[in-house]
């Protein structure tokens, strides 16, 4: 399927429940398998391969580089051909972002709930704000979410906390949104979970699927999802 431009799969995870957006790490595409008690999987672009990568509990999966990132009971780093881990945190964070030698979550177990930033090693941990949120996703200097305590809107903010903004008033789906080359793509919740993409700065809002779309990444021209039309 072609759309405007991008090609859109969904044929990859059949057999298998993610739980996740997939991420993509030294050539290999991974993801969280719910069939196989929240364990991460990997398997070769083209959909081939697939197999146990790491056998620990993981909600959060996400790729900076080499690394994996993934938070399950506690927070963990290990990298991509399985040769080091190592345990950061014994939180268990909502969400994750990393980049720029930090790691960004969404932090809500103790009585201040919001996004938190501490460094790849696991230290200097410090609150970004004060609310709660889903679908963290960082590009470039900016933080992507969707604002919980504001009708699941999209928001952006700088990655020190500063210069928030709201960009779309659709009610995002929790488990769709990615950011490439200037454009947010995320799923619709206004519009039975379709696949939008607007520019960075709110303009240029674009419908681009009619498929019923949830844990959708962005690579390269591909759009990858779990189609929830499709059985």
């Amino acid at each position: 399927l072609v759309l405007a431009g991008w090609f859109v799969k969904s044929v990859f995870f059949k057999g298998h429940a993610i739980s996740s957006p997939v991420v993509f790490a030294d050539g290999q595409v991974f993801y969280i398998n719910t069939s196989d008690d929240y364990q991460i999987y990997r398997m070769n672009p083209d959909g081939s391969g697939k197999a146990k990568f790491d056998d620990s509990t993981a909600f959060r999966l996400v790729a900076d580089g080499d690394w994996l990132y993934f938070s399950g009971l506690e927070l963990f780093k290990i990298q991509a051909d399985g040769s080091e881990k190592a345990k950061l945190d014994n939180l268990w964070l909502d969400e994750l972002a990393v980049g720029n030698g930090w790691i960004y979550a969404e932090e809500g177990q103790s009585d201040v709930s919001g996004i938190t930033r501490r460094r790849t090693d696991g230290s200097q941990s410090e609150f970004l704000n004060n609310f709660q949120i889903t679908n963290l996703v960082l590009d470039g200097d900016s933080l992507f979410y969707r604002n919980v305590d504001d009708n699941y809107a999209l928001y952006r903010t700088k990655i020190d906390g500063t210069d928030e903004r709201r960009l779309v008033d659709d009610p995002l789906d929790y488990t769709g949104l990615a950011v490439q080359d200037g454009w947010i793509y995320y799923a619709n919740d206004s519009d039975s979970s379709k696949i939008y993409r607007v520019r960075i700065d709110g303009t240029e809002r674009t419908r681009l699927s009619d498929d019923y779309a949830s844990y959708l990444t962005v690579a390269g021209e591909w759009i990858y999802y779990s189609n929830g039309d499709d059985g």
